[in-house]
C-alpha cells in the first residue's frame, strides 16, 4: 500500500513541476492576479513562482552590484503584465498603478519617472516613447533557426 501512495506522490510531484513549467499555466496565473487586481478579488498569485528567475542586470561599467529585492519583484511583475497583456505596448502610468495596487512601493519624488528608469536599465523591456514599454524580444534559439531554414 505504501509503494502505491508512493508512486501517487510522485505522479503528482511529476505533474506539479510539468504545470508550473508550462507557459500557460503561468499566463493564467498571471490573468488571475491581473483579474484580482482590477476586481478586488484575492486570487492568492505570487508573481515569483511565475516568472523565471534573473540574473542581476549588469552595469554600463562592466561590474556587478546587487539589485534589491523589491526592485526584482516590481521588474518580474511588469515582466509577467507585458507577457499577458501582449505585444501592444502598456504606459508607464498604468504600470504604476497596477504595481501600487498590488502593494508595491516605488519611492523618489517622481515614482512613475524612478519606474521608467527602472524599466529602461533592467535590459528586459523595450521604450516605445509616450505609447508605453514592451517586452524584449527574446532572442531565438538556434536550433529553431536551423528548422526554419530548411
Amino acid at each position: 500500500m505504501s509503494d502505491l501512495i508512493s508512486a501517487v506522490d510522485q505522479e503528482i510531484a511529476e505533474l506539479e513541476d510539468a504545470l508550473r513549467a508550462d507557459p500557460r499555466h503561468q499566463k493564467l496565473k498571471a490573468l488571475r492576479e491581473l483579474r484580482a487586481l482590477y476586481g478586488g478579488a484575492s486570487a492568492g498569485f505570487d508573481v515569483s513562482s511565475a516568472a523565471a528567475p534573473k540574473p542581476p542586470a549588469s552595469r554600463r561599467d562592466g561590474l556587478q552590484r546587487r539589485i534589491d529585492p523589491d526592485r526584482l519583484k516590481i521588474l518580474e511583475e511588469v515582466e509577467v503584465l507585458l507577457d499577458v497583456l501582449g505585444p501592444d505596448p502598456v504606459k508607464t502610468a498604468d504600470l504604476y498603478d497596477v504595481l501600487v495596487a498590488s502593494g508595491h512601493r516605488i519611492g523618489g519624488n517622481e515614482p512613475k519617472s524612478n519606474l521608467s528608469a527602472m524599466l529602461f536599465n533592467s535590459g528586459r523591456f523595450v521604450s516605445n516613447g509616450r505609447r508605453g514599454w514592451t517586452l524584449k524580444p527574446k532572442p531565438e534559439e538556434p536550433e529553431q533557426l536551423e528548422e526554419e531554414s530548411v
